[in-house]
């Protein structure tokens, strides 16, 4: 899971998923707020307890979906729940181009910057996700040395194609907690949003 480790090492957050079951199995593991809701039709506000008129800035987003991907992205308010890095799963490999482009025309007019693109699976190299971050809450000196295109998560991180053992103890996919553990800290609010 991409913020398990992060809650671990004191992050707080909130996790959404529409499977009740999974979501009763993360009650006996996990610390932070679950929310069983459909990421599609959920209104944001009233999930996050906010006005909607107020701004949220949220640490940390994690987009880890496999299907209704752009029906998520359209329905997410990116102007008022703001945040500092986001990890997106867009399945290019297996949904083809359409869902990845049209995710990526809504947030760069939200005004997020595409660091990594095409973020490819470990050791099979099929792009699979991007990762973001809102260039006026991180300064450019702290993300662009992760600065890349079409390639696994430990190269992103690491620049290197060989995998070597790590200090930071993972449990997502391809290394998306380190990436947002290095860009903000040990310290922050992720929201995970997960249908899989």
């Amino acid at each position: 899971n991409n913020t398990f480790t992060l809650e671990e090492a004191g992050w707080k957050g909130t996790l959404v998923d529409n499977r009740r079951e999974v979501m009763e199995l993360n009650t006996r593991i996990r610390k932070s707020r679950l929310c069983v809701a459909d990421p599609v039709s959920v209104n944001w506000h009233e999930l996050m307890q906010k006005k909607p008129e107020d701004i949220l800035v949220i640490d940390y987003i994690s987009f880890n979906m496999d299907d209704n991907i752009l029906e998520c992205v359209k329905n997410f308010p990116w102007s008022t729940i703001r945040f500092r890095v986001l990890t997106l799963k867009h399945n290019e490999f297996s949904h083809g181009p359409l869902v990845k482009e049209a995710a990526r025309r809504i947030l760069a007019e939200a005004g997020y910057f595409l660091l990594a693109g095409d973020v490819c699976n470990d050791f099979i190299y099929k792009p699979f996700a991007d990762w973001y971050v809102d260039p006026k809450s991180v300064a450019p000196a702290v993300f662009m040395k992760y600065a890349n295109y079409g390639v696994r998560g430990i190269e992103v991180i690491y620049k290197q194609k060989i995998p070597m053992a790590q200090k930071f103890v993972t449990r997502s996919a391809d290394l998306q907690d380190e990436f947002a553990a290095r860009l903000l800290g040990n310290k922050g609010r992720f929201l995970d949003i997960y249908n899989i």
